[in-house]
């Protein structure tokens, strides 16, 4: 007869619930979910930020020599601890280009928290009801971190600050980057991030439709229409609506190779090829065309 602890058995059902939700995304959420293979290094870390309920970090922990977790909310944090093992290393922190602490914003409707959609920009999430709560932040590369392979931001609006904090590790690394990035949250939010990162050497790419494009082809207008954004709670995911950016580094030139067979009828255009670029002037950046 065995005798299960009652934490072992949380850790168990958490697992399950966590594997249930990965291949739910994989099948009809992110599209990126089935891409993670091609863009992680597995002799290197990845990174998580937003780790939320897990479902990246499962994969990431599956690829990863080593996954560093971060999820401000400490319920979620919590959970996080209780259902991986040791290749994942929870933060219970934020991150940010400061550090201290900043209110994290918790959505609520019905009656039921949407911990999914809590941000640290309560513009964000104005529609909601709301609940606060303070949370520790810090930098990226407070950690120093020296062998981060793969990295990928999810902050419902905060993505530019936490990418700015992290600006030493990623000149050092080059990790491949998975961004979320939304005008609605903050004007010309993918733009902006767009052009940080270019002059950081990184090439931007979004999946549309089954195929990756290069940066260039991305219209806020078209792809991040409001009417195609789907409500907080809905069980389906709109492919019309895109909010996921990869950036690639030339300096692993084995990624865009593995990437064979998912390029659109564009070629891959690596950066500084000129390709990227389009003329704008985004947040007091100027980038070239």
């Amino acid at each position: 007869m065995f005798d299960f602890q009652p934490a072992v058995v949380r850790k168990i059902l958490n697992r399950l619930l966590v594997l249930k939700r990965t291949r739910y995304q994989r099948a009809h959420g992110d599209p990126e979910c089935a891409l993670l293979r091609h863009l992680v290094a597995p002799a290197e870390s990845s990174v998580d930020v937003g780790a939320n309920r897990g479902i990246y970090t499962w994969s990431l922990g599956r690829l990863s020599r080593h996954v560093y977790a971060f999820e401000p909310n400490p319920e979620l944090a919590a959970l996080l601890r209780e259902t991986f093992g040791k290749r994942v290393e929870v933060l219970a922190c934020g991150l940010s280009d400061t550090e201290g602490t900043l209110t994290l914003w918790i959505p609520r409707r019905g009656g039921r928290e949407l911990v999914g959609r809590s941000s640290m920009m309560r513009e964000a999430i104005a529609e909601f009801e709301l609940r606060s709560i303070e949370v520790p932040v810090r930098t990226l590369d407070s950690l120093g971190l020296d062998d981060v392979g793969f990295m990928k931001v999810h902050a419902e609006g905060h993505e530019f600050a936490i990418l700015r904090g992290a600006r030493q590790t990623l000149e050092r690394c080059r990790p491949t980057l998975l961004v979320g990035a939304q005008s609605r949250f903050t004007q010309e939010d993918p733009d902006r991030i767009f052009a940080y990162l270019s002059k950081l050497g990184y090439g931007g790419y979004f999946f549309e439709h089954g195929r990756l494009r290069p940066f260039r082809c991305f219209d806020i207008k078209m792809h991040q229409r409001s009417e195609t954004v789907l409500q907080a709670g809905q069980r389906a995911y709109n492919t019309d609506y895109i909010y996921n950016f990869i950036y690639l580094h030339p300096s692993r030139p084995t990624v865009p190779e593995r990437l064979a067979g998912h390029w659109s009828g564009e070629p891959y255009e690596p950066p500084g090829s000129g390709g990227h670029s389009r003329r704008q002037t985004v947040a007091g950046i100027a980038t070239a065309s």
